[in-house]
């Protein structure tokens, strides 16, 4: 039997292997065993909780920082978003009072 042979056995093997592990699967079990778990369970309340919100957004609000979201158009027509936190938490009004203006170039 050549080397050709040989691997095409050996993967025919494989495959029913995990198609039989695939059909004594319990799904439901597995899901409930993992989300037993109170860091998957908190990951995915968190992203459920996003889920319909803009990520950005809906993070700096949940931490108290103001956000804000400029969009500009590159001289060859690409169009950017920049988001930035201007000021400290919990303090949207102190947006740009302090400190030096920020250039791009």
């Amino acid at each position: 039997m050549n080397m050709m042979a040989k691997a095409k056995i050996a993967m025919a093997e494989k495959a029913a292997a995990a198609k039989e592990k695939l059909e004594n699967l319990d799904i439901k079990a597995e899901k409930e065993k993992l989300y037993a778990n109170e860091y998957v369970q908190k990951a995915y309340d968190f992203k459920q909780s996003a889920k319909h919100a803009t990520p950005r957004r809906w993070i700096s609000e949940q931490m108290g920082y103001p956000l804000e979201k400029h969009v500009y158009y590159t001289e060859d027509g690409y169009i950017n978003t920049l988001f930035r936190i201007p000021g400290p938490k919990g303090f949207p009004e102190a947006a740009g009072a302090q400190g030096k203006p920020v250039v791009l170039y």
